[in-house]
């Protein structure tokens, strides 16, 4: 029988052959989240807190433009080699309809050859 829900840990359930006691309840204690009210702080705290605020809006910001300009050019990258790909798969039909036009022509020439033989001189 599996343990009940509630024993599971924030990490999620428990190892799968792992098995409790009927009755073992394991709590686990959160401690409450706490909002901050800037505007509950003193003006000093304020614009420091602001500014860290700020700062961190900033870089993420910046880790964003950073990203988005990675996955362009990966998204370049990708779209060249998948041209580069359809380029080369376009160069052996063609090479491979050449060949098949050759062979059919080389063997209707050998049949020509072989009816002039049997024609005889």
């Amino acid at each position: 029988m599996p343990p009940h829900p509630s024993v599971f840990s924030p990490r999620g359930p428990p190892h799968p052959q792992l098995q409790y006691p009927a009755d073992h309840h394991h709590v686990v204690h959160r401690p409450p989240h706490r909002i901050l009210d800037v505007t509950k702080l003193p003006e000093s705290l304020q614009v420091a807190w602001l500014q860290k605020v700020d700062k961190d809006v900033d870089r993420r910001a910046e880790e964003w433009k950073r990203a988005c300009a990675d996955s362009d050019k990966i998204r370049a990258e990708r779209r060249k080699v998948q041209f580069e790909l359809w380029l080369a798969n376009w160069e052996v039909d063609k090479w491979e309809n050449m060949n098949a036009h050759l062979n059919a022509q080389l063997a209707e020439h050998e049949v020509g050859i072989l009816q002039l033989r049997a024609a005889g001189p």
